[in-house]
């Protein structure tokens, strides 16, 4: 009866990517406002993908988006820990994915699919300065990453 009555009223699932509203408490900037909330509503200087580590969930999300019969929510999380209370921020057209992953040497490039990305581009995209940026690179050494896109663009 329920799912008649979403299907009925055109509310579909949705799937949530949340950015943080505050540096994590592995970072230098731990507590601080990372301004990643605003930043998705720049047209300039904008964030226009987010950095996540299930890729399988990602690639599924990825895979049930083109169906067109799901919605991409992003969000952020409030601060307190206790309550899972997310606010949404703005409905993305595109769900796209590409595998990342810091090499072994060098801090100037990225790998996106194989291929080589300078860092300061990457960067500059997820909303972060470089220097921010790259100290996601302490906390996840070589594992791989998944970029979630929710804008036209690709690297």
């Amino acid at each position: 009866m329920l799912k008649t009555v979403k299907k009925f009223l055109g509310m579909r699932k949705c799937f949530l990517l949340t950015v943080p509203a505050y540096y994590p408490v592995w970072h230098s900037r731990y507590g601080e406002d990372t301004q990643l909330v605003t930043r998705l509503s720049r047209s300039r200087d904008a964030k226009i993908h987010a950095i996540k580590f299930n890729i399988g969930y990602w690639r599924d999300a990825a895979c049930k988006f083109s169906t067109g019969k799901y919605d991409l929510l992003i969000c952020y999380k409030g601060d307190d820990p206790e309550e899972r209370k997310f606010y949404p921020l703005k409905h993305a057209c595109y769900l796209h994915i590409q595998v990342g992953r810091f090499p072994i040497e060098g801090k100037d490039h990225i790998l996106i699919d194989g291929r080589e990305v300078a860092v300061d581009k990457v960067a500059r995209n997820e909303g972060y300065s470089v220097d921010d940026f790259l100290e996601l690179r302490k906390h996840v050494g070589s594992r791989e990453f998944c970029i979630v896109h929710f804008t036209e663009f690709r690297y």
